[in-house]
């Protein structure tokens, strides 16, 4: 019981940051505001994958399932965050025309605009992104069964404020019509494992820009 119980209070804390960034999409004025403006971009804070299997739920911290750890070093897992933040980013330089002046990561993971205003000089504004979590977990209806779901937050500072203009919080699931097995998430270096996690970085790119940003 103890590893079913770190598993889920170590979810259940980190879910607990996201909800800390309410939905805030961007402002028409303040979007017309950013023309030209300089941007730092916070580098991402890696997290890996939580997992909880059918293995845990029966033996608990006799489970002899790998690790999530495992499971990350052995496939090199991505953390989607990379990728979205890079993604944004690019749509802000081309449509938006801001210009990159930093990149630096912050100090710890945080979602006070404060914190993270007060870690950069000299840019107008501030974006980051980083993952809240990823778990791989059963399906309750379907024991046998697994799925990826995948948490990524946006907050879009402006350094003189040291407000938040535009946030949000983005969730993926795999899609619930696919049916695998713990086996087949992690056959051929995790190949379906890594089209999730790709598919969650598209998603909430797109998520961020169109909906959010607006951009």
């Amino acid at each position: 019981m103890l590893k079913i119980l770190i598993s889920v209070l170590a979810l259940s804390l980190v879910s607990g940051c996201g909800l800390l960034v309410q939905t805030k999409p961007m402002d028409e004025d303040k979007l017309a505001d950013l023309k030209g403006k300089t941007l730092a971009v916070t580098k991402p804070h890696k997290v890996n994958m939580g997992l909880f299997t059918k293995s845990d739920a029966l033996l608990g911290i006799f489970s002899t399932t790998m690790s999530a750890e495992e499971i990350t070093n052995r496939y090199e897992l991505p953390d989607p965050a990379f990728d979205i933040s890079k993604n944004v980013e690019s749509k802000l330089v081309k449509n938006v025309k801001m210009k990159v002046t930093k990149r630096q990561q912050l100090k710890e993971r945080t979602g006070d605009a404060t914190e993270i205003a007060g870690q950069f000089d000299g840019v107008d504004y501030i974006l980051d992104i980083e993952t809240i979590n990823s778990q791989m977990i059963y399906k309750p209806l379907a024991f046998g069964e697994y799925k990826l779901i995948y948490r990524a937050k946006l907050q879009l500072v402006e350094s003189a404020s040291k407000e938040v203009v535009a946030s949000s919080v983005c969730v993926v699931e795999s899609d619930e019509n696919d049916s695998h097995s713990y086996d087949d998430m992690v056959a051929q270096n995790a190949k379906l494992l890594k089209k999730d996690f790709n598919r969650a970085a598209n998603h909430c790119t797109r998520e961020f820009t169109t909906d959010i940003l607006k951009i």
